[in-house]
């Protein structure tokens, strides 16, 4: 199998099927073909003046959400959250993640760490940006939304400002189909 090395300005096409061979586990080859995921849809929201001030150990929501609707059962969802926040207290714990609500709240989970989410701070009072990315499978083709949330890990008091006011939060949802998993 040739190795092709690219050049600047070039770019590798994953639309296309791709066939090779590949080790198998005894040390031989064998021969296997996969057709990568495709992008089919994305959807984004972004804004300013956002900001939700957390001062619980409840997950509180924000006003950084998205909903979407997949087209698949078997599609994964890849969310890309960019927020700015300002972390109010030192001494205090918080942790960052997303709640996933399908069919207007029929079933509600948090996704990511159930106590830190994606993005855990601590004994920082400062505004910060925080990014995370996170590959969801839904199993469903019904109304899925998204919602950045935030957490008090202890104390008390006011522990982090989401969406921080005139800094702009994004959350960017793109579908992939299921075909390439």
């Amino acid at each position: 199998m040739a190795l092709t090395r690219l050049g600047l300005n070039q770019a590798v096409n994953l639309a296309s099927n791709v066939t090779g061979t590949l080790p198998t586990a005894n040390g031989g080859t064998g021969a296997t073909s996969f057709a990568p995921g495709k992008i089919l849809n994305y959807k984004f929201v972004s804004g300013t003046n956002t900001g939700v001030t957390v001062n619980s150990t409840t997950w509180t929501d924000s006003n950084i959400t998205l909903t979407y609707t997949p087209s698949s059962t078997d599609s994964r969802i890849i969310i890309n959250v960019n927020a700015y926040v300002n972390l109010m207290v030192t001494g205090v714990a918080t942790g960052t993640g997303l709640k996933r609500a399908i069919s207007g709240g029929a079933t509600t989970t948090q996704i990511g760490d159930g106590t830190v989410g994606f993005v855990y701070k601590y004994d920082i009072d400062a505004e910060t940006n925080i990014s995370f990315e996170h590959v969801d499978h839904p199993n469903t083709t019904s109304a899925v939304t998204y919602t950045l949330n935030a957490r008090r890990e202890g104390g008390s008091g006011n522990a982090i400002r989401l969406g921080e006011s005139n800094k702009i939060s994004e959350m960017i949802l793109y579908e992939i189909s299921g075909s390439g998993q």
